[in-house]
This record gives structure tokens, C-alpha cells and sequence, in this order.
């Protein structure tokens, strides 16, 4: 029986071997097919699982929206660039110093860059609009730069030959002030913000709203992988599209036209306010503010003398000159101080106190006009008229129509930056002279636009406006938003008031420009057109440092509105020969598309376009 036992035992033994050595054998080779294809197949992906330390939300920036002309034309849009964006915490002193080297900087640079984030997490972008070599280093350097890393972000681009300077803005790194006061925690260190003209004031609607693609990151602060395959993703939203009433082939002739001279030109539209163009001389080319902007090009600009970075069609503040004599004119005939039939004599001078004033005083000349009505006296600009109406009227009175007009206060233009001009007042002159008794005499210069007063070209333009709709309409530059994401547009309204002055004042005044460009005698009479019916008006601001300064306001057509211009040539002279000319063939261009000198009109041509008794024009209420 002994025997027989252990016969089956070593008849077992070999078996189980056997069993054992193929178990064996199967787990050997299951091992090494998983070592196959861990290594093999999904061996860069579990070396990224390997390497990842972390998790980073890493921000996508939106395309920053467009803006467009009346017409549809692109003027400004966005195209791809790169900015570079360093994790303080995370990155090492040899690392500011490859990437210094990499952006052409001294570690300094970097260093004060991140002084005020110093041991934060808070990504700070450092370089903005990166070349393509420098995001290749970044590349080639990947594990010795920890915490340096590149994202997408756009720069604005300028498709238009209008330059707009003052009216579009620029874009420039939010500064610290700015990050301490954003409430809404929107921006980061780096991050670039609108800056005066419509990409300032209109921000907001612009920036859009920042996406985020959350990663794994490793010890260096670097991407390893997507986390969840990218399904917790944020989609950036884009900004908003602006559409403009500028007309930029409008713009840019009249850029031209101000070429090599200092000054501003302002046409709205008197039907609903829009800016049609805004030209203030000399500009500046916002292509140097678009990525970075060097310390040498900005400071080049500051230090100019004839301070191109300065907005003379908003900020400018010089005597109106003759310009305003309409002002005078609606408050003398509405408050039936005078009317349509009242006359002045003008012997060339007007004597008040001790001071004669002297009657559109050229070569050392006086002008005598003889006998006029206000509607002549507008006609040849005669001083001596006015001279005498703002005495009869009063302080008071002059300045309640200059107020109801628009002047001593800002239009509420929508890019900004914008002065008051000056309307004075009894108190403003009781403390100019230090009595409440100061001479009368200072009333005659504010008669015909001169003296301690002060406008500015946009008040001028809307002044015009009004002058041919009897509608003072807030001016504005954006016509409309469109809301990408609802896909809604939403239209600006302006402010309006209707003056209240009698269609009977508005059809002399009217009459009274109408003749100024139209019939001979007109101080502009030179400048008129032979199929379109301007009515404007020549000014002349005396100054004491140098050459007037040359003003002409006018609307187009005389018996509906299209559009409205305003001509300031700093130190330009006579009104009639250096603004008059530049809005005629603005005027000429907008309406018929013209763009050269017009031939002389026959006379008889002109009169035979003159406004009828109904004059004033439907307006926009």
C-alpha cells in the first residue's frame, strides 16, 4: 500500500509542475504585454500623467470687437499674436535670466515686472505681442523656464487710410492703479485696456469676456495635458462689434486737407447727431500703439511742441470770432429786442468809454457797411451791428442763448476727453476786475465772438447742426453695438432739446447764412458751389501770441440738413480764405462725391437756389 502511494505521488508532482510552469509562464507574458503597452503605446501619456503636479486654469483671451464705419468698411480689427506670461511664484532667478535673454531685456526688466506679485500664483503677463523666434525659445527651453508660458492673444490692426487717432483710441497695459480699482477682478497684470477715444469709453462692450482651459501642469508651472479632455473648457466669448458714423473716406479727406496744419475739422450729421468726421492736426499713427509701445516713440510724442497726442477738436478752447454772431441774432430777434426790419449804421467804427472799435479791421482798414438789418449784418459779418446788439441785449440774455446752444458746457461726446469751452458770467467778471461795477465795455468784444470766452470745434459742429435743424442734438461717434452672443443691435440715442425760437427768427438767421456763401458781398461768397445751397458762416479770432485763428461753421443742403462742419486752422488767418475753402470741399465731397475745386457759380444760379420761407428742416425730435 506504501508502494502504491508513493507511486501516485510522483506521478502528481510532474503535473503540478507542470500546471505551475504554465501559470507562470501566462503571468510573465501578461506582464510583459502590459509592459508593452505602457511603455509603447501609451507611454507618453502615463509619462504626462507622471509628470503632472497640478492643476491650471490657463486663460483664453477673446478676439477684442470691431469697429466700422457708416458705410460697412472695416476699420479696426484683431489678428493673432502671442503674449508671454510668467507664474512668479514658480519661476527661478536662471530662468528671469534665459528669459530676459529671450526678450531682448535685462533681468531688471522682468524682476520690477513681477516685484508687486512677488511669491504669487497670479499669472503675470510680461511681454506683450511675442515674435515668433521668441515663442520658438520658449519652446526649446521648455524644461528650464519654469512658470513661463505663451498664450493667444490678438493686436489691433487698422485697415482704413483715415487714421482717426483722436477718435478711436488705442490699447495700453492696464497699469497698477487700474488693477486696484477694477472691482470686477476681470483684469490680470499684463492684460492690455482701451485708452481714450471709443476703445476707451467703450471698453466694456470691447474686451469681451476671457475663456479658461484648465491643465495639467507640472513642477515647472508647465502644461502637461487637458484636463477631462478639455470638457471643463471655458469658451471665451468675443467682444462686442461697434458700427461708427464716421465716414471714413470722409475722414481721410479731410485729413488731408488739415495736412502740415494745426487745427481741427468737426461734420456731424444735424438729423440724428453722428460724428461724420473728427480731424484734430497734427495726429499721430496708432499703429505705434498697437503691442508694444517703445519708451522713445511715447515720449517723442509728449515732447512735441505742436502736441499731436492733444484732441483740438474737443479740447481746443479759442474765441469763436464772428461765427457766433448768430447766437446774438436768435437772442436779440426771440426776445423782441429787435426785429427783422430794425437797423445799425455802420461808419467802420463804434465808439464806447474811451476804446473804438473798429468794423472788420484788415491792412489797417475799417470797413464801412452803410445801413444793414441783422440779416445783412450776418451776410458781411459787420461788426459795428453787433457790437451795438449785445449792449442792447445784455449779459444775461447773450449768455442764456450761448447756454441753449450748447456752449459753457460739455457736449457728452462719447470718447472722453472733453472741455466746457468758457461762457462768462456776471461772477466770472466780478472776479476777473475785483468789483461788481466792471466795465461794460467788455460786453461789445463778446458781441462778435471775442473776450474771455472760449469753444471748441465739436461745440461749433453741433452748433451749425442746430442752426439748420433747430435741434441741438447730443454729438456722437458710435451709431450702434452689436451683441454677438444675443445677436441684438442696439442704437444710441442721443440727448435732444428743441430751442425754443420761432420759425420766423430761424428763416432771417437762415436767410442771413444762406447769403453769406451764396450772393455776392458774402464773406464767403468765394467758396460757394453751383449745385448745392450751403449756408455757413467766416469768423476771425484775434490773437494775442501770433496770426488769428480761422473759423467757419456751415450746413448742407440749405433746406434739409445733411451734414453740418466746423473749421478751426489754428494761426490760419481770415476765416474766408483758410477754414471756408477746407468745408466747401468737405461739403462737396459728402454730397456728390466730388473731390476737387468746384467752378465759379454765376450769381444769377445762386439766387435761383435760395431757401424759401420754410426753411428749417424736419428733424429727429
Amino acid at each position: 500500500m506504501m508502494e502504491g502511494k508513493n507511486q501516485d505521488s510522483e506521478f502528481a508532482s510532474p503535473v503540478r509542475r507542470d500546471i505551475f510552469l504554465v501559470i507562470i509562464s501566462f503571468i510573465t507574458v501578461a506582464l510583459i504585454g502590459m509592459l508593452v503597452y505602457m511603455q509603447l503605446i501609451r507611454g507618453s501619456f502615463y509619462g504626462q500623467k507622471s509628470e503632472a503636479q497640478g492643476i491650471k486654469a490657463m486663460p483664453r483671451e477673446p478676439v477684442r470687437g470691431a469697429l466700422y464705419d457708416r458705410n460697412g468698411i472695416l476699420l479696426v480689427g484683431s489678428q493673432p499674436g502671442f503674449s508671454i506670461m510668467v507664474t512668479p511664484r514658480e519661476i527661478t532667478p536662471d530662468a528671469i535670466a534665459r528669459l530676459a535673454t529671450i526678450i531682448g531685456e535685462d533681468t531688471g526688466y522682468i524682476n520690477e515686472r513681477l516685484r508687486p506679485y512677488k511669491g504669487s500664483f497670479q499669472q503675470v503677463k510680461i511681454w506683450r505681442d511675442a515674435t515668433p523666434g521668441m515663442i520658438g525659445k520658449i519652446e526649446e527651453w521648455h524644461d528650464r523656464l519654469p512658470g513661463v508660458v505663451y498664450v493667444f492673444e490678438g493686436k489691433r490692426m487698422y485697415l482704413t487710410d483715415a487714421r482717426l487717432s483722436h477718435v478711436l483710441g488705442y490699447t495700453k497695459e492696464i497699469s497698477e492703479k487700474q488693477l486696484e480699482k477694477d472691482t470686477t477682478k476681470y483684469y490680470t497684470p499684463g492684460d492690455a485696456i482701451g485708452v481714450a477715444g471709443v476703445e476707451g469709453t467703450y471698453e466694456d462692450s470691447l474686451r469681451g469676456v476671457k475663456g479658461y482651459e484648465f491643465v495639467a501642469v507640472n513642477a515647472y508651472g508647465q502644461r502637461v495635458n487637458s484636463i477631462n479632455s478639455g470638457r471643463n473648457d471655458v469658451d471665451a466669448k468675443d467682444g462686442y462689434s461697434l458700427t461708427l458714423g464716421i465716414d471714413s473716406k470722409l475722414q481721410a479727406y479731410a485729413e488731408e486737407l488739415m495736412k502740415g496744419k494745426r487745427g481741427a475739422v468737426v461734420a456731424v450729421d444735424p438729423q440724428n447727431g453722428d460724428v461724420l468726421t473728427m480731424t484734430s492736426e497734427p495726429d499721430y499713427d496708432l499703429n505705434n500703439f498697437n503691442g508694444r509701445t517703445p519708451a522713445k516713440i511715447y515720449s517723442a510724442l509728449l515732447d512735441d511742441p505742436n502736441k499731436p497726442l492733444y484732441n483740438r477738436a474737443t479740447l481746443t478752447r479759442y474765441p469763436p470770432g464772428s461765427t457766433f454772431k448768430m447766437v446774438s441774432a436768435a437772442a436779440a430777434l426771440q426776445e423782441h429786442i429787435i426785429n427783422d426790419k430794425f437797423t445799425y449804421t455802420c461808419n467802420g467804427s463804434f465808439v464806447y468809454g474811451d476804446h473804438v472799435f473798429h468794423c472788420d479791421l484788415k491792412d489797417g482798414k475799417s470797413t464801412r457797411h452803410g445801413t444793414l438789418n441783422v440779416e445783412r449784418a450776418i451776410q458781411v459779418s459787420c461788426d459795428v451791428f453787433f457790437y451795438q446788439l449785445i449792449l442792447k441785449e445784455g449779459l444775461d440774455v447773450w449768455r442764456k442763448y450761448a447756454l441753449m446752444f450748447g456752449f459753457g458746457q460739455k457736449t457728452g461726446i462719447d470718447i472722453g476727453e472733453e472741455g466746457t469751452g468758457l461762457i462768462p458770467t456776471d461772477e466770472y467778471f466780478t472776479k476777473a476786475y475785483h468789483t461788481q461795477s466792471w466795465p461794460k465795455g467788455v460786453l461789445v468784444s463778446l458781441g462778435i465772438g471775442q473776450g474771455d470766452m472760449g469753444v471748441t470745434p465739436l461745440q461749433m459742429a453741433a452748433y451749425a447742426a442746430t442752426l439748420g435743424t433747430g435741434t441741438w442734438i447730443e454729438p456722437h461717434v458710435v451709431h450702434s453695438v452689436y451683441n454677438n452672443m444675443t445677436k441684438d443691435t442696439e442704437y444710441i440715442r442721443p440727448k435732444t432739446r428743441v430751442l425754443p425760437i420761432d420759425s420766423s427768427v430761424w428763416d432771417i438767421i437762415r436767410k442771413g447764412m444762406y447769403d453769406v456763401v451764396n450772393v455776392p458781398g458774402g464773406t464767403a461768397y468765394p467758396v460757394r458751389l453751383p449745385d448745392i445751397a450751403i449756408c455757413g458762416k467766416t469768423g476771425t479770432a484775434q490773437n494775442s501770441h501770433g496770426n488769428p485763428h480761422a473759423w467757419f461753421i456751415a450746413y448742407a443742403p440749405a433746406d434739409h440738413p445733411k451734414i453740418a462742419v466746423a473749421v478751426l486752422a489754428e494761426n490760419g488767418g481770415w476765416g474766408a480764405e483758410a477754414a471756408a475753402p477746407i468745408a466747401s470741399k468737405m461739403i462737396e465731397y459728402y454730397l456728390t462725391g466730388r473731390r476737387h475745386d468746384a467752378p465759379a457759380a454765376p450769381a444769377d444760379s445762386a439766387k435761383a437756389a435760395a431757401p424759401q420761407s420754410q426753411l428749417h428742416a424736419d428733424v429727429v425730435h
